[in-house]
């Protein structure tokens, strides 16, 4: 029968499967502003390219028809991008790794000290609000970003 988990192994535990997430999160919402931002850009130079095209293979009426397609595609990307927000989406998640590394760093680093013995239960309480506090803090701004973005 395995030994239970004491409270200093859940709470690396925890801040290593958030970390995983958030990880996980900053790259797909990196890619997809990226994806977001570049498909607008390439939409409308093909715009700028197909309208200031003057040749016998494509008649105007061909080209006008073009461009109103591509305008509407790189019109939806954008649309896309801002309504989404993957930008501030990523930043957020960023923000939160950050500060459960910089968590995580505090809690190696106690677990370091002579007197941790003595004073684990009272240093990983202390470490677990502040788990809490990073948690709270990121469901009230991802909140709050999701309102905007109605």
């Amino acid at each position: 029968m395995a030994e239970p988990e004491t409270q200093r192994e859940y709470l690396h535990r925890q801040i290593q499967d958030r970390l995983t997430r958030f990880e996980s999160s900053v790259q797909w919402y990196r890619w997809r502003h990226y994806r977001y931002q570049s498909g607008a850009v390439v939409l409308s130079a093909l715009i700028t390219v197909v309208s200031g095209l003057k040749l016998a293979l494509l008649p105007d009426f061909a080209a006008s028809n073009i461009v109103l397609v591509l305008g509407v595609l790189a019109t939806v990307v954008a649309a896309f991008g801002a309504f989404f927000s993957p930008q501030q989406s990523w930043h957020l998640n960023s923000e939160m790794y950050g500060r459960l590394r910089a968590l995580e760093a505090q809690l190696d680093f106690a677990e370091r000290g002579s007197e941790f013995g003595k004073d684990e239960h009272a240093v990983v309480a202390n470490m677990f609000d502040e788990y809490q506090v990073i948690l709270a803090d990121y469901n009230r701004k991802w909140q709050e970003l999701r309102q905007k973005s109605k």
